[in-house]
């Protein structure tokens, strides 16, 4: 990570800290090294600095730090789409899926059209098992982007998978005649 300006900073850091969310092994070199940057930001942005330093506290698990330091975001930043959004992702990654349902709720109000906030709200509604929220986040989501949310794929799978458990005799077995034009189709061969 290259020393750039605040706001670039800030995005790079957010974005390495949300990759060690998903992955879910932190790098402690990289987590060392956002914290250094997070403390210099503190003299150029107080709101971003305890944005960074409360995803770090949730990649450390400290739910309690991380409370503390989103709140004082909000307190120097406001409650804006990135600061609320940020929120809704530390706190999905500790399991608190009906405040972070909450936080990313407040930033799809904010902007209806913000990516993020609709990408979180997917899956949180998801894991708070609300359907009918669930499909309008992800029709909204697959407006934005022109392709399906992930979980709505997952689902599907997940559908299909059920059904073949509880009643494999509806499952439909090709002809034996398809299944022969399609290996020869497949090995390039021509079919008048």
């Amino acid at each position: 990570m290259a020393v750039a300006k605040p706001t670039q900073l800030v995005e790079e850091i957010v974005e390495t800290l949300n990759q060690m969310l998903d992955c879910g092994e932190p790098d402690e070199f990289s987590l060392r090294r956002c914290k250094q940057y997070a403390e210099k930001l503190k003299n150029e942005d107080l709101g971003a600095a305890f944005m960074v330093l409360g995803m770090i506290a949730c990649v450390e698990y400290n739910i309690a730090e991380m409370h503390r330091c989103h709140r004082n975001s909000f307190h120097y930043a406001g409650r804006t789409v990135t600061t609320l959004t940020q929120y809704a992702v530390s706190l999905m990654n500790v399991s608190l899926f009906k405040e972070a349902y909450d936080h990313a709720f407040e930033a799809y109000k904010l902007n209806p059209d913000a990516f993020e906030p609709i990408n979180r709200l997917v899956d949180i509604t998801q894991q708070l098992d609300l359907m009918d929220e669930f499909l309008k986040y992800a029709d909204l989501y697959a407006r934005v982007t022109g392709e399906e949310h992930p979980a709505v794929i997952c689902r599907m799978f997940d559908a299909v998978d059920e059904c073949i458990l509880t009643s494999p005799g509806m499952l439909v077995k090709p002809e034996p005649e398809l299944i022969a034009l399609a290996e020869e189709l497949i090995e390039g061969v021509e079919v008048d």
